[in-house]
Protein backbone atom coordinates (compact mmCIF):
# COMPACT_ATOMS: atom_id res chain seq x y z
CA UNK A 1 0.00 0.00 0.00
CA UNK A 2 1.53 3.17 -0.83
CA UNK A 3 2.25 5.88 1.92
CA UNK A 4 1.84 9.38 1.31
CA UNK A 5 3.72 11.94 2.57
CA UNK A 6 2.41 15.74 2.46
CA UNK A 7 4.87 18.45 1.89
CA UNK A 8 4.28 22.47 2.92
CA UNK A 9 2.44 23.60 -0.28
CA UNK A 10 -0.19 20.20 0.35
CA UNK A 11 1.16 18.58 -2.89
CA UNK A 12 0.73 14.78 -2.40
CA UNK A 13 4.24 13.04 -2.32
CA UNK A 14 3.29 8.95 -2.86
CA UNK A 15 6.10 6.38 -1.61
CA UNK A 16 6.62 3.29 -1.38
CA UNK A 17 5.95 1.66 2.24
CA UNK A 18 9.50 2.17 3.59
CA UNK A 19 9.70 5.88 2.59
CA UNK A 20 11.10 5.13 -0.87
CA UNK A 21 10.35 6.63 -3.59
CA UNK A 22 8.71 4.59 -7.05
CA UNK A 23 10.52 3.82 -9.51
CA UNK A 24 9.92 5.03 -13.31
CA UNK A 25 8.28 2.31 -15.12
CA UNK A 26 10.03 0.69 -18.30
CA UNK A 27 9.77 -2.21 -20.77
CA UNK A 28 13.42 -3.08 -20.76
CA UNK A 29 16.71 -2.17 -19.27
CA UNK A 30 18.86 -3.13 -22.44
CA UNK A 31 18.36 -2.31 -25.80
CA UNK A 32 20.46 -3.82 -28.66
CA UNK A 33 20.82 -1.48 -32.01
CA UNK A 34 22.56 -2.32 -35.48
CA UNK A 35 24.12 0.49 -36.88
CA UNK A 36 21.86 2.91 -38.52
CA UNK A 37 19.07 1.18 -36.84
CA UNK A 38 16.91 2.40 -34.09
CA UNK A 39 15.93 0.77 -30.69
CA UNK A 40 12.64 1.46 -28.17
CA UNK A 41 11.39 1.54 -24.57
CA UNK A 42 8.46 2.19 -23.78
CA UNK A 43 8.26 4.42 -20.28
CA UNK A 44 5.15 4.98 -17.80
CA UNK A 45 4.41 6.35 -14.39
CA UNK A 46 3.87 3.45 -11.62
CA UNK A 47 1.33 5.28 -9.49
CA UNK A 48 -0.92 8.28 -10.69
CA UNK A 49 0.44 11.70 -10.15
CA UNK A 50 -1.08 14.79 -9.02
CA UNK A 51 -0.20 16.80 -11.45
CA UNK A 52 1.69 16.76 -14.91
CA UNK A 53 5.21 14.67 -14.76
CA UNK A 54 7.93 15.55 -16.75
CA UNK A 55 9.78 12.64 -17.84
CA UNK A 56 13.47 13.42 -19.33
CA UNK A 57 15.46 10.91 -20.96
CA UNK A 58 19.68 11.78 -21.18
CA UNK A 59 22.40 9.62 -21.91
CA UNK A 60 24.40 9.86 -18.77
CA UNK A 61 27.51 7.97 -20.37
CA UNK A 62 28.74 6.75 -23.55
CA UNK A 63 31.48 5.17 -24.73
CA UNK A 64 30.40 5.84 -28.37
CA UNK A 65 29.59 9.83 -30.06
CA UNK A 66 27.58 7.03 -32.39
CA UNK A 67 24.31 6.67 -30.07
CA UNK A 68 21.77 9.21 -29.18
CA UNK A 69 18.15 10.03 -27.59
CA UNK A 70 16.52 10.34 -31.45
CA UNK A 71 12.73 10.17 -30.06
CA UNK A 72 10.96 11.11 -26.79
CA UNK A 73 13.82 12.74 -25.15
CA UNK A 74 10.70 14.83 -22.82
CA UNK A 75 7.36 13.29 -21.94
CA UNK A 76 4.75 14.88 -20.42
CA UNK A 77 2.28 12.20 -18.26
CA UNK A 78 -0.63 13.25 -16.85
CA UNK A 79 -3.41 12.19 -14.09
CA UNK A 80 -5.28 10.70 -17.07
CA UNK A 81 -2.24 8.88 -18.75
CA UNK A 82 0.09 7.99 -16.30
CA UNK A 83 0.06 4.63 -16.99
CA UNK A 84 -0.25 4.59 -20.64
CA UNK A 85 3.46 3.79 -22.18
CA UNK A 86 5.21 6.51 -24.20
CA UNK A 87 8.28 5.37 -26.44
CA UNK A 88 11.80 6.65 -26.43
CA UNK A 89 13.84 5.86 -29.37
CA UNK A 90 17.45 5.21 -29.57
CA UNK A 91 19.25 5.92 -32.65
CA UNK A 92 22.99 4.18 -33.30
CA UNK A 93 24.11 6.83 -36.62
CA UNK A 94 25.78 5.39 -39.97
CA UNK A 95 28.99 6.32 -41.37
CA UNK A 96 32.70 6.01 -40.91
CA UNK A 97 32.53 7.37 -37.73
CA UNK A 98 30.46 4.92 -35.83
CA UNK A 99 31.67 2.69 -33.67
CA UNK A 100 29.93 -0.37 -31.38
CA UNK A 101 29.80 0.62 -28.07
CA UNK A 102 27.74 0.90 -24.89
CA UNK A 103 25.79 3.98 -23.19
CA UNK A 104 23.68 4.39 -20.11
CA UNK A 105 20.40 6.12 -20.54
CA UNK A 106 19.05 8.09 -17.59
CA UNK A 107 15.40 8.13 -17.49
CA UNK A 108 13.82 10.89 -14.78
CA UNK A 109 11.42 12.97 -13.81
CA UNK A 110 12.40 16.56 -13.29
CA UNK A 111 11.01 19.35 -11.68
CA UNK A 112 8.82 20.71 -9.08
CA UNK A 113 6.22 18.44 -10.24
CA UNK A 114 7.64 15.25 -10.23
CA UNK A 115 8.27 14.37 -6.86
CA UNK A 116 8.47 10.70 -5.54
CA UNK A 117 9.48 8.82 -8.46
CA UNK A 118 13.02 7.60 -8.69
CA UNK A 119 14.84 7.35 -11.92
CA UNK A 120 15.44 4.21 -14.49
CA UNK A 121 18.42 3.15 -16.20
CA UNK A 122 18.76 1.14 -19.69
CA UNK A 123 21.83 0.23 -20.78
CA UNK A 124 21.93 1.16 -24.85
CA UNK A 125 24.15 -1.60 -26.83
CA UNK A 126 25.50 -0.32 -30.50
CA UNK A 127 26.41 -3.09 -31.96
CA UNK A 128 27.69 -3.93 -35.51
CA UNK A 129 25.65 -5.75 -38.11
Amino acid sequence: MPKHDFTSNADTVVRQEDGSPFPISVSVVQVSIVRGSTGTVNVSLPVKPSANVTVATILAWSSTGALSVSGGASLTFTPANYSAPQTVTFQYATGAGAQDGHAVALIRAIGNDAPGYAPAQVLVEAVGN
